[in-house]
């Protein structure tokens, strides 16, 4: 992956799958891989796969719900958005994806409240506001 051999980096992540069908780490990096190539339906099974393997991973919730906004899909969005939310209510990622989906929803004073959210976590980082 480092070297950006992505192909070669999703034989490998199979090769430990096929070893241990569990390994969550495993579809979340296959999942990575599969981003980095443009296939967009072989990532979101990976990272389906490893939310039904484990669903306290919020880093794939995450990156799910990324998946859903580049589809549109703005209420799954939202949806994994608040569910990371309730788990860790200050992760900036999960609040950047729930004003992302609700400006797509077209639900703007919602979206700011989001984004302030992320001012507020970190009001010395200027890429927060950005937004």
């Amino acid at each position: 992956m480092k070297k950006g051999q992505y192909g070669d980096a999703s034989i490998e992540f199979r090769n430990a799958i096929r070893q241990d069908p569990r390994f969550v780490e495993a579809y979340y990096q296959l999942a990575q891989a599969d981003l980095a190539q443009r296939d967009w339906s072989a990532a979101y099974a990976s990272l389906k796969k490893a939310i039904d393997l484990d669903p306290s991973r919020l880093d794939v919730r995450l990156e799910r719900g990324r998946l859903y906004l580049a589809s549109r899909e703005f209420d799954k969005a939202e949806d994994e958005a608040i569910l990371i939310l309730k788990r860790e209510s200050s992760n900036i990622g999960a609040y950047q994806l729930l004003g992302t989906a609700l400006m797509g929803a077209h639900k703007p004073d919602e979206a700011l409240a989001a984004f302030s959210k992320v001012t507020g976590l970190r009001p010395n980082d200027p890429s927060s506001y950005l937004i």
